[in-house]
C-alpha cells in the first residue's frame, strides 16, 4: 500500500471515528432507560414509574427527535455540516443535566425531548457527513464504525447501570457529549457542501487532506463531484412534494423509507428500552440486569462483524440475514410468552429460551438492520435532497418507534406480551419480500453511479415500479 493511500485511510477513519463520538451519545441515550429504570423502581429518584411512563420515557427520545430534524436539514447546508453537530450537541449536554437532577417525572420527559433533539438532528446530519467524506471502497466498513460506537455507548449505559447511582449514569453519559463537542475541532467540513457552497479551493484542500495526497491529485475527483452538483442544480428548484412525486427523487427516497420503517417495526427499540422488563427476572445464569449487558456485549461484537462484512457481502446480503434471524427468533419469544399465558403451561424450567431467542435477535439486527440504513440513505440520496430529505425520513421514523413504544404498552395491558413478538417476527418476514424488490447494492460505487443506477434500473413488472 503507497504511504499517500495509508495516510489517506488513516485521515478518514479519524473523521469517521470522531464523527461517531456522537453516536456513542446516541447509544448512551437508548440504553439510559434499559439501565435507569431499576433504579427508579428502587427508589433512587423521587418519583415513580408505570409501565406507561415507561413507555413515554422511551418515546419522549423519539419525539424530541423529530423537533430536530427539520431545523438541522435547513442548517446542515446553511452553516455547514460541523457547525450543525456542534449546535445540536448542546441539545445532548443539557439533557443529560435535566435527567441528572429531575425532580418530578415531567421533568424527566423534558430532559429526554432535548436529548431527542440532538438525536434527530445528528441523525439527519450523519449519513451526508460520511458519505460525502468517505472513498466507496472505505464507506462500508467506517460507515459502520457509528453503528459500532452507537453500541459502546449502550454498552457503556448497561455496563454502568448496576455500578453507579442515577445520577453519576447521566453525568458520566454527559463527559461523552462533551468530548465529542471537544472532537468537533478537528473534524473537515465535507467536499461536497464546500462544492455547492463554490468554495472550490477548500473542497481541494478538503479532498487532498482526507485523501492524503497533494492538491493537484484530486482534480479528478473534484471535477466528478463539480459536475455531479451542477447538473443536480440545473435540473429544477426543490420542493418537498418533489421527494414523492419527481422520478429523479422518488425512488431513492421511497427505497430509504421502506428500509427506515422495516427498521423500526422489528421493534429492536422497543425491545432494547424494555428488555428488563420482557426477559424473565431469572433464566439460566442470568438476572435480568446481567441479560443487558451480555446484549450490549453482543452489539458491540457483532457491530465490528457487520464492519468487516459489510464491503465484502454487501448491503442487500446482510439485510437478507438480519431479516430471517430476527423473524425466526421473534416467533420464538412470541411462541413462548404465547404459551406461558394463554395455554397456562408451566414453563420456569425454560426460561432459557426466551433469553437466547433474544439474543439471537440481537445478534441478526446488528448484521444488517442496525448498521446498513444509516449508510445506505447517505448513499442513495442526491446530495441537493439529502438533508430535507434525511430530515423527514429521520422524523417518519421517530413517528414510527413511538407508535410501536405506545402500541408496546397497550397491548402488553390489554392483550399480552406475545402479540407484540408476534407482529415483529411478522414485519422481518415482510422486510425480506421488500429488500429483495426495492433495495439496491450500493457496495464499491460512487454516488454519481448510484444514482445512474436508481435512473436506468427500474423496469415496468405487472404493473408496479421493481428495482433490478
Amino acid at each position: 500500500m503507497a504511504s499517500s493511500d495509508w495516510k489517506g485511510k488513516r485521515r478518514q477513519t479519524t473523521a469517521a471515528f470522531f464523527c461517531g463520538l456522537g453516536s456513542m451519545t446516541v447509544g448512551l441515550m437508548v440504553g439510559w432507560p434499559a439501565a435507569a429504570f431499576p433504579k427508579i423502581l428502587r427508589h433512587e429518584t423521587p418519583y415513580h414509574l408505570s409501565i406507561f411512563n415507561e413507555a413515554f420515557i422511551i418515546s419522549c427520545m423519539n419525539i424530541g427527535s423529530i423537533v430536530g430534524t427539520v431545523p438541522a436539514s435547513l442548517l446542515m447546508d446553511r452553516i455547514g455540516r460541523r457547525a450543525s453537530f456542534l449546535l445540536f450537541s448542546l441539545f445532548a449536554v443539557a439533557s443529560w443535566i435535566f435527567v441528572a437532577y429531575a425532580p418530578t417525572v415531567e421533568m424527566l420527559y423534558c430532559g429526554r425531548l432535548l436529548g431527542g433533539v440532538f438525536v434527530g438532528a445528528y441523525l439527519t446530519i450523519l449519513p451526508s457527513y460520511l458519505s460525502e467524506t468517505l472513498e466507496p471502497d472505505m464507506r462500508g466498513f467506517l460507515g459502520t464504525s457509528s453503528t459500532l460506537l452507537n453500541t459502546l455507548g449502550t454498552l457503556m449505559a448497561y455496563g454502568l447501570g448496576p455500578r453507579v447511582s442515577f445520577i453519576d449514569l447521566s453525568l458520566i453519559s454527559c463527559c461523552v457529549a462533551i468530548v465529542f463537542i471537544i472532537s468537533l475541532i478537528f473534524m473537515p467540513e465535507t467536499p461536497y457542501l464546500l462544492v455547492m457552497r463554490k468554495d472550490y479551493a477548500g473542497a481541494r484542500r478538503t479532498l487532498a487532506w482526507l485523501r492524503g495526497t497533494s492538491e493537484s491529485d484530486v482534480t479528478d475527483e473534484l471535477t466528478t463531484i463539480q459536475n455531479f452538483i451542477e447538473t443536480e442544480k440545473a435540473k429544477a428548484s426543490l420542493t418537498t412534494s418533489d421527494l414523492f412525486f419527481d422520478e429523479r427523487y422518488k425512488w431513492p427516497f421511497v427505497s430509504c423509507v421502506g428500509l427506515l420503517l422495516l427498521q423500526k417495526s422489528s421493534g429492536y427499540f422497543t425491545v432494547i428500552g424494555n428488555q428488563t422488563i420482557i426477559l424473565p427476572h431469572h433464566a439460566w445464569i442470568f438476572y435480568s440486569e446481567d441479560s443487558t449487558l451480555v446484549i450490549g456485549l453482543i452489539l458491540v461484537i457483532m457491530s465490528i462483524v457487520a464492519a468487516l462484512l459489510m464491503d465484502a457481502l454487501g448491503r442487500k446480503v446482510l439485510l437478507q440475514i438480519s431479516n430471517v434471524g430476527q423473524a425466526s427468533a421473534m416467533l420464538v419469544v412470541g411462541a413462548w410468552y404465547y404459551l406461558s399465558a394463554e395455554q397456562r403451561t408451566e414453563l420456569e424450567a425454560y426460561n432459557y429460551m426466551p433469553l437466547l431467542a433474544v439474543f439471537a435477535y440481537v445478534v441478526a439486527f446488528s448484521m444488517g438492520l442496525g448498521p446498513v440504513p444509516h449508510i445506505y440513505i447517505g448513499e442513495v440520496l442526491p446530495p441537493l435532497v439529502k438533508g430535507r430529505a434525511t430530515g423527514l425520513l429521520v422524523t417518519l421514523a421517530a413517528l414510527f418507534v413511538v407508535s410501536v413504544n405506545e402500541i408496546f404498552a397497550a397491548v402488553t395491558t390489554f392483550a399480552d406480551m406475545y402479540v407484540n413478538f408476534l407482529f415483529f417476527g411478522v414485519c422481518s418476514l415482510v422486510g425480506i419480500f421488500y429488500v429483495n424488490g426495492w433495495v439496491i447494492e450500493t457496495r464499491g460505487k460512487t454516488l454519481p453511479e448510484i444514482q445512474e443506477e436508481f435512473r436506468h434500473r427500474r423496469t415496468m413488472k405487472d404493473g408496479y415500479y421493481i428495482l433490478d
